[in-house]
């Protein structure tokens, strides 16, 4: 059954582009670990990636980050900005 008494709380979202557009395979590999490390850390956030086309700079990837509490979403956005500095460090 629907339970109307109570109101569904909402979700924010929050998005960070990674400016992935190298082709080595070790890099990808090692941002997939770390944001799974980061999603393991932040259970009470979604985090998703999803590829799409720039015309003007190409192939390139966003990551998306969804909760219900603000908080928690900015604090793992900050684990997910650090874990792509690491990342784009390594290349």
């Amino acid at each position: 059954t629907w339970d109307t008494a109570t109101p569904a709380k909402s979700s924010v979202t929050d998005t960070v582009e990674t400016g992935f557009v190298s082709p080595n395979v070790a890099v990808f590999v090692q941002a997939i670990s770390d944001k799974y490390l980061v999603a393991k850390a932040n259970p009470e956030v979604s985090i998703g990636s999803y590829p799409f086309f720039d015309d003007q700079r190409g192939p390139n990837t966003n990551v998306v980050l969804r909760a219900r509490d603000a908080a928690k979403l900015a604090a793992a956005k900050v684990a997910v900005e650090a874990m792509l500095t690491r990342v784009k460090t390594a290349q």
